[in-house]
């Protein structure tokens, strides 16, 4: 299945065809589009490359191998958006962009749908155009200034990244845990394909909370919805709590009443908040077997966060056993954090 994505350009190295049927994903760069027509032998494939290419203007192009029976139809195409969505987070959580900008920015890699760097249909209201998702920063940042790599490169962010990106990325057959995580890459790379910034941030926020309630759907009312927010907030950070309460006000309001946010700036934070809440659950996957035991930790912490001392110095431990908060990821969720808490 090949995909064309944005957010990364593949700079030209010298590869052969049987290198790229022994991977089981590899990310091609405009540079090598002769060389891998060169080394199909299907005109139908072919016709296809060359429609992708002057039709949708992809920074790279990312090939999946489908083994025996793992594709239901011609149309299926979840291993192939699985791939993608690791291949994003790995780079959400790997890539810094500084170079003189305001703040640090996420850098994002998604499926290129359209040559304008919009890569979504406009919608039309009343008043005429009204912006789309990738018509903000975050979408230009992916298409305008594409992060330049090797495929080399990648394997090498790929083998120091998070164990279950490796898994994903090889088709491992995944547990119910590792599932969710993968859900919520999924989850994640979604949030790209929304038409609005409410949507987006609404968009992001239930992937975290999809990814701290393992049983979201056993509880009813404020009790529940509080429990998430809380375990959100142990997540990115208790110095951050009021950014992910502005990102909840966000959902809350474009769920309720379809407003949008002012500017782009909440769909950062909320980009940031979810990428967090994921990166921090990977860690704690690696030492927690048990998913009750990871909860009841998450909710230790978070009385301890809202004890006042001496009381909270009994819930140091346990808050001290959770190796997250901004200080220990990128410097964009760093930034955004600190922007939505301001």
């Amino acid at each position: 299945v090949s995909v064309p994505v944005r957010g990364v350009s593949i700079r030209p190295e010298h590869f052969q065809r049987k290198e790229i049927e022994r991977r089981p994903w590899v990310i091609l760069g405009s540079d090598q589009f002769p060389e891998l027509c060169r080394n199909t032998t299907s005109d139908s494939l072919l016709g296809n490359l060359h429609q992708i290419w002057d039709r949708l203007a992809p920074t790279s192009l990312l090939l999946v191998r489908y083994g025996s029976g793992e594709r239901k139809s011609v149309w299926d195409e979840q291993r192939a958006e699985q791939v993608l969505a690791a291949i994003n987070l790995l780079f959400l959580l790997t890539v810094d962009l500084t170079g003189g900008r305001e703040r640090a920015s996420p850098r994002p890699v998604f499926r290129a749908r359209y040559r304008e760097y919009c890569d979504l249909p406009l919608a039309f209201g009343l008043t005429g155009v009204r912006s789309v998702g990738h018509t903000g920063r975050l979408g230009l940042l992916a298409g305008d200034d594409a992060l330049q790599l090797t495929l080399r490169g990648v394997d090498d962010m790929v083998v120091s990244g998070p164990t279950i990106i490796r898994q994903v990325l090889n088709g491992d057959l995944l547990g119910p845990r590792e599932g969710r995580l993968r859900s919520g890459m999924v989850g994640i790379l979604g949030a790209f394909d929304t038409l609005t910034t409410g949507a987006f941030v609404a968009h992001l926020t239930g992937v975290a909370e999809a990814l701290v309630d393992a049983q979201a759907n056993s509880d009813d009312g404020k009790a529940s919805w509080k429990r998430k927010a809380d375990r959100i907030k142990v997540l990115v950070g208790n110095e951050h709590a009021t950014a992910v309460d502005r990102v909840l006000r966000c959902r809350h309001e474009y769920v309720h009443s379809s407003q949008q946010p002012a500017n782009d700036v909440l769909a950062f934070v909320a980009l940031a908040v979810a990428v967090q809440v994921w990166g921090g659950l990977a860690k704690l996957y690696d030492q927690f077997a048990d998913h009750g035991d990871l909860e009841r930790l998450l909710d230790g912490a978070a009385i301890g966060n809202r004890a006042t001392p001496p009381v909270a110095d009994a819930f140091t431990d346990v808050i001290d056993a959770i190796p997250t908060g901004p200080k220990h990821e990128r410097l964009w969720i760093q930034a955004w954090l600190q922007c939505g808490s301001a």
